[in-house]
């Protein structure tokens, strides 16, 4: 980092010349991180003492008083050259060190009305000392993905509109009137499936049946094509289902996060005084679990996960949740929706539902993955998972591969992958495994105790099998079994 040469005035040119560059004051970088055009006021000289390069990034040694926003930069493009510097600018070059996203993180930042809030008082004018003293973040693993998926996302709009207006503009041009509406859908084929895609993920649906876990994704398209045929029996029963698997899936995730951080839960009494008595847990066992979940002692649960939205979930979803609970009650209970009431009944339903999954729109971040292979170097301290992530409406997934810094991560079992890319153990609060009936893969939870072993219960479809493994010392090890 260094400050822009200074310019003898009586060097500067008022035309360019064959031989002289621009020169380029403050006054020249714009606040949308450009350079701004040459006009009657830019100046040239010849002979430089300094030349500019691309992808060096200017800013600005004095700063306007009274504007929004943090430090004034740009980044110098091959359009704006050849140029130099003066004396009002200060000159940052790339070194390599960190990386081409992590260095446009900070610009943007020294950008940013944080910046200007956080600043040491180096705003008005600006020198490198100061400038190298202010403290910036650096963006970790999982905000560099992020910012990159959101970069691409904005470059990938601008290329659609631009396939767009190219589409739109030629669309009565070069060819015969008969053939121009079979030459407009073939050329636009991929353009609109693009938008399509772009637009299913953007609404609620879109997103479930794309990023949900698969349990709940699967119990979405399931309800969403029942519900479509109309306000029917089946249609009320399987927005009971999905909400009833949405609260199951969220408790039990819950409940292994509380285990593993230590932390003994209610929830866990009770439903292990249920299974003892052989009884499966119910929605409202689920609903009192992320109840419990608000308590002050389950603080530890927001950076297992990097969020909190697990935790206030039952708060945020309260109405929905009551609604949801009380027309499963009364439907268990033979008090069932009456045929003329149906149609309200669905309709509300289906608000209350859509609800509770704007309420868990976070499950799309924290990744439900199976691990299916291990491999480990004792030497290095390092190892490499192969997994599965389940997300989605199906459950036939692409296998990936992560680092992992623990030689415990199990063959075979559940983790959550949380937004810092730590793995949370699901087992035996859920259990992933190819199901006995309908031979696809599914998660089950422990749905009660019989006379071979564990009973589990499919949350996909319902279910009910008996283990093939002895799940007994794991269920007393998390509380589950007495």
């Amino acid at each position: 980092m260094e400050a822009g040469p200074r310019i003898d005035p009586r060097e500067l040119l008022l035309r360019s010349t064959h031989s002289s560059v621009r020169v380029i004051t403050g006054r020249d970088i714009q606040r949308d991180n450009r350079i701004g055009l040459a006009n009657a006021a830019t100046k040239f000289i010849e002979n430089p003492p300094q030349l500019l390069k691309a992808d060096d990034v200017l800013v600005r040694a004095l700063q306007p008083l009274g504007r929004r926003g943090g430090f004034v930069w740009a980044r110098v493009h091959d359009e704006d050259l050849p140029a130099v510097p003066e004396q009002s600018t200060l000159i940052l070059r790339s070194t390599g060190i960190v990386s081409i996203t992590a260095e446009e993180f900070v610009l943007r930042y020294i950008g940013s009305e944080l910046a200007a809030r956080l600043s040491k008082g180096h705003l008005i004018k600006v020198t490198p000392v100061g400038l190298a003293d202010e403290r910036v973040p650096l963006p970790d693993a999982d905000i560099t993905e992020a910012y990159e998926e959101v970069r691409s996302a904005r470059d990938f709009g601008d290329e659609l509109s631009r396939d767009a207006a190219t589409a739109l503009d030629s669309i009565f041009i070069g060819a015969e009137p008969r053939v121009l509406r079979t030459n407009f859908l073939q050329g636009t084929r991929e353009l609109r499936w693009a938008v399509r895609a772009a637009t299913g993920v953007k609404t609620l649906p879109g997103l479930v049946r794309t990023q949900f876990p698969y349990p709940l994704a699967y119990r979405w398209r399931v309800a969403e094509s029942h519900l479509s045929a109309g306000p029917t029996r089946e249609a009320l029963n399987s927005q009971l289902d999905v909400a009833e698997q949405l609260l199951g899936y969220l408790a039990l995730a819950g409940l292994a996060l509380a285990r593993e951080s230590g932390i003994e839960t209610a929830a866990a009494g009770t439903i292990r005084a249920k299974l003892g008595r052989g009884e499966g847990p119910t929605v409202g066992d689920w609903h009192n679990a992320l109840l419990e979940f608000q308590g002050r002692k389950f603080a530890v649960l927001d950076n297992a996960l990097g969020l909190a939205e697990l935790r206030s979930f039952a708060q945020r979803c309260e109405s929905a949740i009551r609604y949801v609970v009380r027309v499963r009650n009364d439907e268990a209970h033979q008090r069932r929706v009456d045929e003329v009431d149906l149609p309200e009944v669905c309709k509300t339903l289906a608000r209350e539902v859509e609800s509770l999954f704007q309420g868990a729109d976070f499950l799309a971040d924290v990744s439900l993955i199976l691990v299916e292979d291990t491999r480990w170097d004792a030497l290095r301290g390092t190892g490499e998972a192969t997994y599965r992530r389940l997300a989605g409406d199906h459950p036939v997934v692409p296998a990936e591969h992560i680092s992992v810094a623990e030689s415990n991560v199990e063959r075979g079992s559940l983790y959550i992958r949380d937004l810092s890319g730590a793995l949370h153990l699901m087992r035996p609060f859920m259990i992933g495994m190819t199901c006995p009936i309908c031979r696809a893969l599914s998660v089950f939870h422990v749905d009660g105790i019989g006379t071979r072993g564990a009973l589990l219960k499919s949350l996909e479809n319902g279910h009910k099998v008996e283990s093939n493994d002895d799940l007994a010392p794991a269920l007393r090890a998390v509380g589950l079994l007495g």
